[in-house]
């Protein structure tokens, strides 16, 4: 079996004349938890959204579980901002985390059998929304909207979670929850890799600090 999660090396990206990351080597096992820290500009989002492939662009070799990442897509599971989502489309929490079931296809008016909504629940139970299935995501707080995107994340019983800046713009008791629900899903066997500024929640929970 590879230990190795996810490889990088002597990676660079540019944007134009401005060099967002250079040379950068490193390697994450699996069963790690991984936290990303450093300053405004110091190619964070960059390097996370080059292992996840939406960075075409860029010098040296990234491997996710031994392969390019577009043939490992569905061992992974991906939380955006926050910032990122329209938290006003009418749909309600349930739908939300069932539509990643969809992969990348468009299916109008699809219909989730029972089956899916009672893994929904089940999901939705573990990051301590039970019972919000038919709320508007819109009615969410802050902390729970999150809660309910990595349940999004883990419909697809992902082998590695990849989260930027999961607890941004959230209370503290919030971004604590998160950050314990992440920990919980570590001990269980899915490798952790986020981007954060949270330093002090990063050194409590975290395997391996990677500082930009």
């Amino acid at each position: 079996m590879n230990e190795t999660a996810i490889s990088i090396k002597n990676l660079s990206v540019s944007y134009g004349k401005c060099d967002a990351i250079q040379n950068i080597s490193l390697d994450i096992k699996r069963g790690e938890f991984v936290s990303v820290i450093g300053p405004n500009g110091a190619g964070k989002t960059t390097l996370l959204h080059t292992v996840l492939g939406f960075i075409k662009q860029y010098s040296g070799e990234v491997k996710v579980l031994g392969k390019n990442i577009k043939k490992v897509y569905k061992h992974i599971g991906f939380v955006p901002q926050t910032e990122t989502c329209e938290k006003n489309f009418p749909i309600t929490v349930e739908k939300a985390v069932l539509t990643a079931t969809l992969g990348p296809k468009i299916i109008p008016f699809k219909y989730f059998s029972k089956n899916d909504c009672d893994k929904a629940s089940k999901l939705l139970e573990n990051v301590g929304l039970k019972g919000f299935e038919k709320r508007a995501v819109g009615e969410l707080s802050g902390g729970e909207f999150q809660r309910m995107l990595i349940a999004r994340a883990l419909a697809q019983n992902p082998e590695i979670l990849f989260l930027d800046e999961p607890t941004a713009n959230i209370d503290t008791e919030s971004s604590d929850k998160i950050f314990s629900l992440l920990s919980e899903l570590n001990k269980n066997g899915v490798t952790i890799v986020l981007v954060t500024h949270d330093l002090i929640s990063a050194k409590k929970y975290s395997t391996k600090i990677i500082n930009l």
